[in-house]
C-alpha cells in the first residue's frame, strides 16, 4: 500500500510539480477546514418565532390570460398591468398545486408571465396550510449554470492546465470569501485583517500554482502583498481624512440592524472591500512585471539589478494606463445608475463631490489605483534583486 501511494505521490509530482503539489493539498485542506467551521454553519434560529412561513418554490406557467396588459409607453420592450395566471408547484411541500392568482406587472416589479415559462413564486403557508402564493422572479438558475459550465469550458480549453489551475484559485477564493470572511466578519473579527489574510492565502497558492515555486514567482507574490497593504492604508487613511466611515454604504443600516447587539465592525467592511476588490488586478501587474523582468535577465544575464529595473518600469508604465482604468471603470460601472441620476437631478458640483456615496467610489478607486500602481516598482525591484541573485546562486 505504502508502494503504491508512492507510486501516486510521485506521479502527481512528475505532473504538476512539487511545488504545485504542495499547494494544491493546502488548497484542499484549508477549504474542507473552513466549510466544516462551526462559524461557517449558517444561524437560522434568530430567537423570533412566525407563525407564516414563507418558502420560495419553482413554478411552471400553465395559463396566462392578459386581461389589463399594455407595453409601456415609455420604456421600451416591457410590460405593465394585470394579468390572471394558473400554475403548476414543481418543488417543496406544495409540489403539484394548481393555484390561480393575479400578477399584477409595474417598472419595480416586472415579472410578466408567459405561458410554459418557469419562475419563482413565494409561498405563504401555516402549520402545513397553504395560505397565498405570489410571483416572486423569473427562474434564472438553469442559464446561471449553462452560463458558469460555458465559463469552465473556454477556461479549460483555452488555458488547458493552467485554466485548470485558475479554476481552483478561483473556486478557493470564493469558498475562503463564503465560508471563512462572512461569517468571521458576522462574528466581529476585523474585516481588514480576514481581507489581508484571504488575499495573501490567494496570492500565494494562485502565484504558485500558475507559474511554480520559484524565485519568479516570490518576486510577484512580495510585490502584489505590499501593493494590497499600500491601497489598505490609502483607503484607512484617506477614509479617515473625509470622515468616511462606511455606514452610508448601501445595506450598512440592514446589516447593523441584523446583527443586533454583535459586534459587526462596519467601518472596515469599507476598506476590506478595497482589498477583495483590487486583488484581481493588482495580481495581474505583479505577475506580468515578475514575468517581464526574468525574461530579459534570462535573454541578457550580464545586465545589473539596475538595467533590469528599468526593464521592469517600462513594461509596467505601459501595463499601467490600461489596468488603473480597469479598477476606475468598474467602480464607476457599477455605480452607473446612480451617477446617471445624479445628472438627471441637476446636482451642483459642490454638492454632487461631498455626497457620501461618490466620496466611497472615489475612494475605492483612487486607493486601489494607487496600490497598484506602486506595485509596479516595488515587484520590479524585487525581481530584479532576486533574479541577480539566482544568477549568483
Amino acid at each position: 500500500m505504502n508502494k503504491g501511494l508512492g507510486w501516486i505521490k510521485k506521479r502527481l509530482a512528475e505532473s504538476f510539480g512539487e511545488g504545485r503539489l504542495v499547494v494544491l493539498i493546502l488548497m484542499v485542506v484549508i477549504a474542507i477546514g473552513v466549510m466544516l467551521m462551526p462559524a461557517a454553519r449558517r444561524d437560522t434560529d434568530t430567537g423570533v418565532q412566525f407563525d407564516t412561513q414563507y418558502a420560495y418554490e419553482k413554478c411552471r406557467i400553465l395559463e396566462a390570460d392578459d386581461y389589463d396588459i399594455d407595453e409601456d409607453p415609455y420604456v421600451e420592450g416591457i410590460y405593465i398591468g394585470r394579468q390572471n395566471l394558473q400554475l403548476e408547484i414543481l418543488t417543496g411541500e406544495f409540489s403539484g398545486e394548481i393555484i390561480e392568482l393575479e400578477n399584477t406587472v409595474n417598472r419595480k416589479y416586472n415579472y410578466y408571465a408567459r405561458e410554459g415559462r418557469s419562475m419563482v413564486v413565494q409561498v405563504a403557508s401555516r402549520e402545513g396550510e397553504l395560505l397565498n402564493v405570489q410571483i416572486f422572479s423569473y427562474s434564472r438558475d438553469t442559464m446561471i449554470y449553462v452560463l458558469l459550465a460555458s465559463f469552465i469550458l473556454v477556461l479549460l480549453v483555452i488555458g488547458r492546465r493552467k485554466g485548470f489551475f485558475a479554476l481552483l484559485s478561483l473556486m478557493f477564493v470564493m469558498i475562503l470569501i463564503c465560508y471563512f470572511m462572512i461569517p468571521m466578519v458576522l462574528k466581529g473579527y476585523s474585516p481588514i485583517l480576514i481581507a489581508l489574510i484571504i488575499a495573501g492565502l490567494t496570492t500565494v497558492f494562485n502565484i504558485i500554482l500558475v507559474s511554480g515555486s520559484n524565485k519568479k514567482s516570490w518576486a510577484a507574490i512580495l510585490g502584489i502583498v505590499s501593493g494590497l497593504v499600500v491601497a489598505t492604508l490609502v483607503g484607512m487613511l484617506f477614509g479617515k481624512l473625509m470622515d468616511l466611515s462606511g455606514i452610508n454604504m448601501e445595506h450598512a443600516e440592514e446589516m447593523m440592524r441584523l446583527a443586533g447587539e454583535g459586534r459587526l465592525q462596519v467601518k472596515e467592511i469599507l476598506f476590506a472591500g478595497i482589498i477583495i476588490a483590487s486583488l484581481g488586478a493588482i495580481m495581474d501587474v505583479g505577475m506580468s512585471i515578475a514575468s517581464s523582468v526574468f525574461e530579459v535577465h534570462t535573454v541578457s544575464p550580464k545586465m545589473n539589478v539596475y538595467a533590469l529595473y528599468k526593464s521592469g518600469m517600462n513594461v509596467g508604465r505601459d501595463v499601467m494606463g490600461t489596468m488603473t482604468n480597469t479598477l476606475i471603470l468598474a467602480y464607476a460601472g457599477s455605480s452607473l445608475s446612480t451617477l446617471m441620476l445624479f445628472y438627471m437631478y441637476q446636482f451642483t458640483y459642490y454638492r454632487l463631490i461631498n455626497i457620501d456615496l461618490l466620496g466611497m467610489e472615489i475612494l475605492q478607486g483612487i486607493a486601489g489605483s494607487i496600490g497598484l500602481i506602486l506595485t509596479i516598482p516595488i515587484t520590479a525591484w524585487i525581481a530584479a534583486s532576486l533574479a541577480k541573485k539566482a544568477k549568483k546562486s
